[in-house]
């Protein structure tokens, strides 16, 4: 059965904005949880095997920007 006027549920706004909030919560948490597993990790193998998974001198890439440089005009020849 279909009807056309039908009663609006009530919903309060303050139970809205606790919902909200606590989901807000949960994501934080969550967030904050993965982010010091990550980190927990990343110092445990550091510490564990040093030189072997992270910071790996031998091939390691640095991009410089090199701001003090001045502009250096490169042309492409054919």
């Amino acid at each position: 059965m279909v009807t056309w006027n039908e009663p609006r549920p009530d919903i309060v706004l303050r139970d809205v904005i606790l919902t909200i909030f606590s989901f807000i919560g949960v994501a934080l948490l969550f967030t904050l949880v993965a982010g010091l597993s990550f980190g927990g990790l990343r110092v445990f193998v550091k510490a564990r095997y040093p030189d072997r998974v992270f910071d790996r001198a031998d091939q390691m890439e640095i991009i410089q920007l090199k701001l003090t440089q001045g502009v250096i005009r490169k042309e492409l020849h054919e």
